[in-house]
C-alpha cells in the first residue's frame, strides 16, 4: 500500500502533549548538555544517539558551529569512531555521548597509528539506557524485566578500559569538576555522573 497524502481526522488530546513535555531530570540532563554546547566554539561536536541529544534538541539555542551525529535505525554504532575520524582531519573534537554508546564502541578507543589527536569523548553516565524510561513498554512489563531488557546497568570500570587504551580519563559530577576536565588537550574521556 501507498500512501501519497494523509488528511487528520479530529483534534489531538493536549493532555498528552503536556505529558510528554515533563521530565523529571530534564534540569540535571539540560545543564550538563548546555555546559557541553556553550563550551564549544572552535571545535566540532559529534552527539551519539543517546538521550542527550533529544535534550539539546529541546534546551540550547542555535550557533555557527560544526555539529555531527549518526541518527536512525543503527545510530548508535560507531559514533566513538565517526568522533575519531573527525579529529583525524586535524579539527579538535568534543564527542557527547551516552554510557551505553560509549560503551559499544570501546574497542574504538584503540588509536594505534593515528598519531596524536584532540578529542574528547564526553559521557553522560547514568548507568544504562535510562532513554527507554519513556516508552510504553515500561508499563507492560516488571521492573526487573525492563532493566533487564532496556535499561541495562553497567558493572564496566570505566577508568581501567579508558587508560588501557592510552587516553586520558576524568571522573566527573559537578559543572565545575566538567569545567576542569575540558580544559584538559589530547586523548580525552570524560566520565560525567548523571
Amino acid at each position: 500500500m501507498i500512501v501519497d497524502e494523509l488528511v487528520p481526522v479530529g483534534r489531538a488530546n493536549s493532555s498528552w502533549l503536556d505529558s510528554w513535555r515533563q521530565e523529571t531530570d530534564m534540569d540535571e540532563r539540560a545543564g550538563f548538555v548546555s555546559q557541553v554546547w556553550d563550551s564549544v566554539e572552535n571545535q566540532a561536536l559529534v552527539f551519539g544517539a543517546s538521550d542527550l541529544i533529544r535534550v539539546a534538541e529541546g534546551s540550547v539555542s542555535a550557533k555557527g558551529i560544526n555539529v555531527y551525529s549518526s541518527r536512525g535505525l543503527s545510530g548508535i554504532d560507531g559514533t566513538v569512531s565517526t568522533a575519531i575520524g573527525i579529529a583525524q582531519t586535524g579539527v579538535s573534537v568534543r564527542a557527547l555521548i551516552g554510557d551505553l554508546t560509549f560503551m559499544h564502541e570501546i574497542s574504538g578507543l584503540n588509536l594505534t597509528g593515528l598519531g596524536d589527536l584532540d578529542i574528547q569523548l564526553i559521557v553522560g553516565n547514568d548507568n544504562g539506557g535510562h532513554i527507554f524510561d519513556r516508552l510504553e513498554m515500561r508499563e507492560h512489563l516488571s521492573a526487573d524485566w525492563f532493566e533487564k531488557l532496556f535499561t541495562t546497568p553497567q558493572q564496566l570500570n570505566l577508568e581501567a578500559i579508558v587508560t588501557g587504551f592510552g587516553w586520558q580519563y576524568r571522573k566527573a559530577s559537578t559543572a565545575s569538576e566538567l569545567a576542569s576536565a575540558m580544559e584538559l588537550g589530547g586523548k580525552v574521556v570524560i566520565d560525567y555522573q548523571l
